[in-house]
């Protein structure tokens, strides 16, 4: 593992203390220094870095997935949800931009590392909230914005296109069998498996389009902090054993602090968690060089997640958010600008220590407009997603997704049909008759379940006595 492993800097001079990047000048007194392991191509004059494959015939940017900035005219945009992460900071009066924080930070004179320290599972705490990047001067871009390289003035953007017409379930469903096809050209497939709908709907597509991917999940220890659930322990071999697939269980090898500073530096203290566990003990060293790695990343974008449990933000992105107004929900806005472009974006540049190529096909902006369409009803359940997998791979569909005991599946229903509830009273366009509607469903549903537990406690009187 090499310090920087697929990470680059534009600036007015290149970066030459790193050994074996690669230096083109964008401008007169612009220089774009890379990686070399980190792709780069010219697409009908804009520089692409990073992977981008399309999902359809078009050409068009919006129709791409992956993770990839693209440079026009010396302006700087994200993909989709910013998943190949942009910094920006200005350095004795020059503007360096990078998809490293730590090589921005290093930068003569050097700034202090993030003073505070991220946990895992501690809401609020598992990233540091875009355009903050946890160091003092230095600012991270969000997907709403472009950035001009020579100054590093920002711009607003769309977030997303207007979808395609049509039935958006089949319009997912051609672009998912597309995004596969064309990564599966690109070298062998991994499928990080677990028994959730977003793992599941990746391998349906690849089992949709004939492809035969192998299937992993990395293990715990018994006693890790970030343990593996017992469905995914179970359910992923299970799954894959319908499909015919290998699947292996990568089990973790003895902590290495050498890796674990390593991984922490890359990052700038920017990853916490499961990422981090499977690299310091070793876990990506059994995956081959030049596998394709997909995963279900980015689909939750589709489920209305932050309808009501919204983590705290900051007052500058609100203020962003009031001052560039989109045609979009604020939960789905909330969750792309910071649970994607903020924690999912600063795992996938962790991850690039391994040299893994890491690709989630669901961040493509045509694909996350058309789930979008849907109403919230069917995203909140995630039945878009079911039907997705029952149309491409039936047998995928018939096991349980991420089964809980009894008492946690009536805690998270409660809790789901608790939320639509708020949703539709506190979103004018759904006031009115369908919030009153969704409460009956609600006050329904608690009725059921309260005569069903007294009918058994009184079977079981019946049968004491």
């Amino acid at each position: 593992m090499r310090l920087h492993r697929r990470q680059f800097a534009v600036g007015p001079r290149p970066v030459e203390e790193l050994d074996g990047w690669e230096i083109s000048r964008l401008a007169p007194d612009l220089y774009l220094s890379r990686c070399p392991t980190l792709p780069v191509r010219n697409v009908g004059g804009d520089e692409v870095l990073g992977l981008a494959v399309p999902s359809d015939d078009s050409g068009r940017r919006d129709s791409w997935a992956g993770r990839f900035v693209v440079i026009r005219d010396g302006v700087l945009e994200m993909d989709p949800t910013g998943l190949l992460g942009v910094f920006s900071r200005d350095v004795a009066g020059e503007r360096w931009i990078s998809s490293s924080p730590e090589l921005l930070r290093g930068l003569t004179p050097e700034l202090e590392s993030p003073g505070q320290r991220l946990r895992w599972a501690v809401e609020g705490n598992e990233w540091f909230a875009p355009p903050f990047s946890g160091v003092d001067s230095m600012t991270r871009l969000l997907p709403s914005q472009r950035i001009r390289l020579t100054d590093g003035v920002v711009e607003p953007k769309a977030l997303l296109p207007s979808p395609t017409e049509g039935d958006p379930i089949a319009d997912a469903e051609r672009r998912l069998r597309r995004i596969v096809r064309e990564l599966s050209e690109l070298g062998p497939l991994w499928v990080a498996l677990t028994s959730g709908r977003d793992s599941r709907l990746v391998l349906a597509a690849c089992l949709a389009e004939g492809i035969e991917p192998v299937t992993f999940t990395f293990d715990r220890a018994p006693d890790a902090e970030y343990p593996v659930s017992a469905s995914d322990r179970e359910l992923a071999p299970r799954l894959a054993e319908l499909a015919g697939l290998e699947h292996r269980m990568i089990e973790p090898k003895p902590y290495d602090p050498e890796a674990a500073s390593l991984f922490d530096r890359h990052c700038c203290f920017h990853s916490v968690g499961a990422q981090r566990y499977e690299i310091v003990h070793g876990q990506w060293d059994l995956v081959p060089a030049n596998a394709i790695v997909v995963s279900g990343g980015v689909f939750e974008a589709g489920r209305a997640y932050y309808r009501i449990h919204q983590p705290p933000v900051p007052a500058v992105w609100m203020q962003w958010v009031r001052d560039t107004p989109q045609d979009l929900e604020y939960s789905d806005r909330l969750y792309i600008e910071q649970r994607l472009a903020g924690w999912l974006s600063s795992a996938e540049q962790a991850g690039d220590l391994t040299g893994r190529v890491r690709i989630c096909p669901a961040n493509c902006a045509q694909l996350l407009a058309s789930f979008l369409t849907l109403p919230v009803d069917v995203r909140a359940r995630g039945a878009h997603h079911t039907q997705l997998i029952e149309r491409m791979a039936p047998e995928l569909a018939a096991v349980p997704f991420n089964p809980r005991p009894v008492g946690q599946r009536i805690r998270a229903r409660w809790n789901r049909e608790a939320a639509l509830v708020h949703y539709h009273r506190s979103v004018p366009r759904y006031a009115g008759a369908r919030a009153a509607a969704v409460s009956r469903r609600l006050h329904d549903w608690i009725r059921t379940v309260a005569m069903s537990t007294t009918g058994a406690l009184l079977s079981l009187s019946t049968g004491a006595l």
